[in-house]
C-alpha cells in the first residue's frame, strides 16, 4: 500500500492478477492508470520548485488526487507553510490509506460479495471533480475526457483514463485559447 499510493492503480493491477493476466502485463495496465500523476507533477511543479530537493523527491511520492486537488484549491498557500502544509497533507492522507487496505484485508473476507463495490471509486472521483467544474474550460474538458474513456474502453481498457486524461486536456486547452 505504501509503495502504490492510488486506489485505481492498485485496484487495477490486482484485478488483473486476480483474472489471471500476466504480472508485466499487470503492472503496465497499473502504471498506465497511474500515469495521471504525471500530470498533477507537472501543474504542482511551481509549488514544488523553490524547495530543498529532499522535499520535491519526499513530497513527490505523496501526489495523488486528494493532494492534488487539496494543493490546487489552496494557492494561497506558498513558501515554508506550503511545505509543512503538503508533508502534514500527504502523509496524514498515506497513513490513513495504509491503515484502510490494513482494515480491507483484515475485515474483506467477512463481508459479503458486494457487486456494486467498483462504483465506489467512481462516485469519490465524481464528487471531487464536480465542485471544480464551474468554468467553460474545465466542463468541456471534463466532458471530452468522459466521452473518450468510454469510448476507449470498449476498445483497449487499459488505455481509457490516460486516453481520456490526454483529450480532456487538449480539450481544457483549446477552449481556454478561445475563451481568452
Amino acid at each position: 500500500a505504501a509503495l502504490v499510493f492510488g486506489g485505481s492503480a492498485q485496484l487495477t493491477t490486482l484485478s488483473l492478477l486476480h483474472l489471471g493476466t500476466g504480472l508485466l502485463a499487470a503492472v503496465v495496465s497499473g502504471a498506465v492508470v497511474n500515469s495521471r500523476v504525471l500530470l498533477y507533477g507537472a501543474a504542482l511543479g511551481p509549488r514544488f520548485a523553490d524547495h530543498p530537493r529532499w522535499f520535491r523527491w519526499l513530497g513527490a511520492s505523496v501526489i495523488q488526487d486528494q493532494t492534488y486537488l487539496s494543493a490546487i484549491g489552496r494557492p494561497e498557500i506558498r513558501g515554508a507553510a506550503f511545505l509543512r502544509y503538503w508533508l502534514w497533507l500527504g502523509f496524514s492522507l498515506l497513513l490513513v490509506w495504509m491503515s484502510a487496505v490494513a482494515a480491507g484485508i483484515a475485515l474483506g473476507p467477512l463481508a459479503p460479495p458486494l457487486p456494486h463495490l467498483p462504483l465506489v471509486g467512481t462516485a469519490l472521483f465524481v464528487a471531487m471533480l464536480a465542485p471544480r467544474l464551474v468554468a467553460r474550460p474545465a466542463v468541456a474538458g471534463a466532458g471530452a475526457a468522459a466521452l473518450v474513456a468510454l469510448a476507449v474502453g470498449l476498445l483497449a481498457p487499459s488505455l481509457a483514463i490516460i486516453a481520456g486524461t490526454a483529450a480532456g486536456l487538449l480539450v481544457s486547452l483549446k477552449v481556454e485559447g478561445i475563451s481568452s
